[in-house]
This record gives C-alpha cells, structure tokens and sequence, in this order.
C-alpha cells in the first residue's frame, strides 16, 4: 500500500516538475502570437482570438480523441462483462474498470463541448 502511494507521489513529483516550468514562459509564448508586437496580452483585445483560437482546437481534438478511446474500452468492458465473467471476482474487476473508463469519457467528452470555456479560462 504504502509502495503505490509512494510511486505515485513520485509520479505527480515528476510530472509538476516537468510542467510547471513551462507556465513560467507562457505569457512570452502568448505575447509572441499577438499581431502588434508591442503590446502584452490584454484578455479584452481583439487579438484573443489568434490565442484562443489554436487553444481552442486542441482541446476539442484531445478531448474528442480521449474521449473515443475511452467509449471503446467501456465497450470492450462490457463484452469483458457480458461474455467473459463467468468468475465473480474477475466480474467485479471488470465492473470496476467500466465505471472508471465511463467516467473517463465523461471528463474528456466535458472538455471537448467545452473548449470554448476552457479556452476562455487559459486567456
């Protein structure tokens, strides 16, 4: 119990770290696709739309992508369910892994519809 735990602090140590750096260039990224090179982002301006925009996309493509491969492992699932569970504790096992890749899709397709928001969100 105590070694998964462990692995996976260590695994959210490893990513923030990996991460985080990256928000400390981002306004330089978001100033350089502004069209007047002279001022800084202004979340009002007319130029938002250049940022959001591209934003805006890859949300809705990572989340439309996401969200496809998690509805295939719900369906694979629930054959695993329907067909292949004839041992109760193998059932409870696949009932567990349905429910967590429902909820997947359900978080990925969220994003997707609501890239507009997010995209807003990152401005």
């Amino acid at each position: 119990m105590f070694k998964k735990l462990f692995l996976a602090l260590a695994l959210v140590f490893c990513v923030v770290s990996v991460v985080a750096p990256a928000g400390a260039f981002a306004q330089e990224v978001i100033d350089s696709d502004l069209k007047d090179k002279n001022k800084t982002y202004n979340p009002n301006d007319a130029n938002v739309k250049a940022v959001n925009q591209p934003l805006k996309t890859i949300v809705q493509i990572v989340g439309g992508v996401g969200g496809t491969l998690f509805v295939l492992a719900v369906m694979y699932y629930a054959i695993m369910i329907i067909f292949g569970s004839l041992n109760p504790q193998k059932a409870a096992t696949y009932w567990k892994a349905l429910i967590g890749c429902a909820g997947g899709a359900f978080i990925f397709f969220g994003a997707a519809t609501f890239a507009n928001v997010i995209a807003g969100l990152a401005g």
